[in-house]
């Protein structure tokens, strides 16, 4: 619910590997090809279930951490939502043996999901986040700049990221299916009835005094939206990557410095933009552009000879320290009063020291690549 700090950060590409091009570890079809026994799978799936609703609410500060253990709702409801989405995500592309570009589609499905269909954000004026975006680019009962930056964001932030660092903290199951076919029913159903309790509270009964009026065709129209993404992200066929021998990829500090900058980047956009943007329209193109444009960057980069985990934590890293910078201003700068921002700066220090950390951890250990990207 990234819905109260309203963006998405930098974007990331689509282009994979095919599947002829896997080593035989990465084709899911086996039921052999999941996780032994022997090997410890939940310490993975907590850590994914954790790491995503602490990435995407609470080092963004749209759920402050002592927020999480102030109210017990967002320390259980949260996890549940964003946990289970990216567990989901994770788990059909894996499956499938497709790449990141399909964990980028299926996470915006994932945005419309949260923030179209379960907080309907997208299509409530009153939400408290809003400000000015309650009515610039509104059209068809829909706030479109929010909807548009809210999906990439969640995308990206919310399912992408933290399923780069979690393969990163599990090198030797990264390229594994973690559930069998019991479990991802189980998730499955979970987030099902986490995201109706969802719509139920925050779609039906937070915004009836406000007068809230719900537009069903909108909510419709959602809903095939976030299918279309589904089937696109599914269905994306991996492509083999053309290595350049004569290029080298990208030093670490390169790729930090490129995503930081796409990231402060597009929250210009997203915050400052509609004050100084006429026409919503162009906004919105421009959104997409520096999406598309980041996206083949990386793109490019991710199909030379030594893309790894090492890359892929680098790009990470220069988008969250986007919001670890802007852990001071979201702690000790004018706020609401409608949440409690003390230990966010602290917070920030801790998730800048654990990357640094696992940047060094995964340069030590044997390039593994899945997917390109």
């Amino acid at each position: 619910m990234e819905e109260r700090f309203g963006s998405n950060p930098w974007p990331t590409p689509s282009q994979e590997f095919s599947r002829s091009s896997q080593p035989a570890a990465l084709h899911f079809s086996s039921p052999a090809l999941l996780p032994r026994n022997s090997q410890r799978i939940w310490p993975a799936l907590l850590t994914l279930y954790l790491l995503a609703p602490l990435i995407g609410e609470g080092l963004s500060g749209s759920t402050p951490p002592l927020m999480f253990l102030h109210n017990p709702f967002n320390l259980l409801y949260q996890p549940a939502l964003y946990g289970s989405g990216a567990i989901l995500v994770r788990e059909l592309v894996r499956r499938r043996g497709l790449g990141w570009g399909s964990i980028l589609l299926l996470g915006a499905a994932y945005g419309i999901l949260e923030e179209g269909l379960v907080v309907t954000s997208w299509f409530n004026p009153y939400w408290p986040d809003l400000g000015l975006l309650a009515s610039y680019g509104r059209l068809l009962d829909t706030s479109w700049v929010w909807a548009v930056g809210l999906t990439i964001y969640h995308a990206v932030v919310s399912i992408t990221l933290p399923i780069i660092l979690t393969e990163a903290l599990f090198p030797s199951i990264a390229a594994q299916p973690w559930l069998r076919k019991r479990g991802l029913r189980v998730v499955t159903v979970w987030l099902t009835l986490i995201s109706l309790l969802g719509l139920l509270g925050f779609g039906f009964l937070a915004f009836r005094k406000q007068g809230y009026v719900h537009p069903p065709l909108m909510y419709l129209g959602a809903v095939f939206l976030a299918m279309a993404f589904v089937w696109w992200g599914l269905h994306l066929s991996p492509k083999l990557p053309v290595v350049a021998a004569s290029a080298a990829v990208p030093g670490p500090w390169r790729l930090r410095v490129g995503a930081f900058a796409a990231t402060c980047a597009f929250f210009f956009l997203l915050w400052a933009a509609p004050y100084l943007i006429a026409f919503p329209i162009v906004l919105v193109a421009v959104m997409i552009a520096l999406v598309v444009l980041a996206s083949r960057w990386v793109a490019r980069w991710s199909r030379r000879a030594g893309w790894g985990p090492s890359q892929r934590v680098a790009l990470t890293s220069g988008v969250l320290c986007f919001f670890i910078l802007l852990s001071p201003l979201i702690e000790f700068g004018a706020t609401s009063g409608r949440k409690i921002t003390a230990g966010q700066t602290l917070f920030g220090l801790i998730f800048l020291v654990a990357l640094i950390w696992l940047a060094w951890r995964v340069k030590r250990q044997p390039a593994q690549q899945v997917g390109a990207m």
